[in-house]
């Protein structure tokens, strides 16, 4: 074994693998939002480069045996969840709970695999620009769809991509996701880096008008999560003067358009291609708020009723909707809309502490040392960091967690902090 080991080290000097694979990942990053089959090969072979090198480190890292706990449980939840069978619930053994192990366990090991290619500031600042280089397809889409009224869906390789671009339903921008809420969770996720590079370059037209694009576009998604997630990234990046100035302007905006819409008869299509007329009305609007408020509260009422009643490993995946529906619900729901419930449902209880304990430590450590401590308080460790907390906040209120472009960046920005920690454990010791 030992000659085989000093080949591969040899072999492995000979094509600098480590460079290989960060290129690699680079390249999957760019095509993750606009070409995911293309963009899950070139980051498989990232991850293997990395794991080949890596391998001997893992269980050196306490989070890795976390994972692998959580791993366990779920792969024991879908066992009973696979062969045990209510007829009065009306539950039978179902292969698809199976599935959905591939939206954890392949991420909790690229969360660590990708590691290797975040380590350092310099590190980051590059995938800042790679995940602007990224979205420049969904701005296009959003451009196409909205402005120049080409609708999809364009789909190649037999179906493997495609691009919806669906005809705006009220008005709310989608570009080559599959719904707002999805084109919304990328635009805010990618706002904070957008606004990291124009800090940098704020003298640069062209820099300038990639940020307003996305800020212009993210509105549009009409998605109140994505204006809640901007709100919260301008004081992380900015302060606290630039939010309360920005809350203004917004406030008088507001009452400019209440006042004019009222005075003079405005052509209410005209608008709604110009500013997000119906993000407005879902904030204005209280009955359309205490309607959503219902149909959510609704929804974590009978999650947590069927939650205590399998509250060790849970219902297993893809069961909500029909047990939604058999407890009484109202809506069509194929998910809980809170992701902590939401696994708490499909893999019991102890999965979901375990996981949002392991997210929460690592944002609230993060947190710590950007903003207590300010050893890593620089713009890219801030916007980073603000956008793995519009991870959070979506997924709070929603599960957008199920796209597999959103779980991987997801993961990604979470592999991003956790090396930032790992960056401040080497400066001490």
């Amino acid at each position: 074994m030992s000659i085989f080991k000093k080949d591969l080290d040899e072999f492995s000097k000979l094509y600098n693998f480590n460079k290989l694979g960060k290129l690699f990942f680079l390249i999957g990053l760019i095509f993750l939002p606009s070409a995911i089959p293309i963009s899950i090969i070139f980051l498989l072979l990232a991850l293997i480069i990395s794991l080949s090198r890596n391998i001997n480190k893992f269980f050196l890292d306490k989070i890795n045996i976390l994972l692998i706990i959580i791993s366990g449980l779920m792969i024991l939840s879908n066992f009973r969840s696979f062969f045990y069978s209510s007829s009065n619930l009306n539950l039978q053994p179902n292969s698809i709970v199976w599935l959905d192990l591939l939206n954890w366990i392949p991420l909790f090991l690229s969360f660590w695999g990708f590691q290797s290619y975040i380590k350092s500031e310099k590190d980051r600042i590059l995938l800042a620009k790679i995940f602007l280089i990224s979205t420049f397809p969904v701005i296009a889409s959003c451009i196409m769809q909205f402005w120049l009224g080409i609708y999809g869906p364009f789909s190649t390789l037999n179906g493997l991509i495609i691009w919806f671009q669906r005809e705006p339903a009220y008005s709310s921008v989608t570009g080559l996701f599959n719904n707002p809420n999805y084109a919304g969770f990328w635009l805010s996720t990618m706002w904070p880096f957008s606004a990291f590079i124009f800090l940098h370059k704020k003298n640069n037209l062209i820099i300038f008008s990639y940020f307003a694009l996305i800020t212009y576009f993210l509105l549009l998604t009409n998605s109140r999560n994505s204006l809640i997630g901007m709100l919260i990234s301008i004081p992380i990046l900015f302060g606290t003067k630039i939010l309360i100035i920005t809350l203004l302007l917004l406030s008088l905006f507001l009452v400019c358009f209440f006042g004019f819409s009222n005075f003079f008869e405005m052509d209410k299509e005209l608008l709604s291609n110009l500013i997000p007329t119906r993000l407005i009305d879902k904030l204005m609007n209280s009955s359309f708020s205490k309607n959503i408020n219902f149909i959510r509260i609704e929804n974590f009422k009978i999650a947590l009723n069927l939650i205590k009643n399998r509250p060790i490993l849970g219902w297993g995946a893809t069961t909500f909707p029909l047990m939604y529906l058999a407890s009484g619900g109202s809506q069509d729901s194929q998910h809980v809309h809170n992701i902590n419930l939401e696994i708490a449902y499909n893999y019991g209880i102890p999965v979901s502490i375990l996981l949002t304990s392991l997210v929460t430590i690592i944002i609230l450590r993060s947190f710590k040392l950007i903003f207590i401590d300010k050893t890593h308080n620089s713009s890219i460790n801030k916007a980073w960091f603000a956008s793995t907390v519009v991870v959070g906040i979506y997924n709070f209120t929603d599960v957008t967690y199920y796209d597999g472009k959103l779980s991987l960046i997801s993961w990604i920005l979470l592999a991003g902090l956790k090396s930032m920690l790992d960056e401040s454990k080497k400066r001490i010791s």
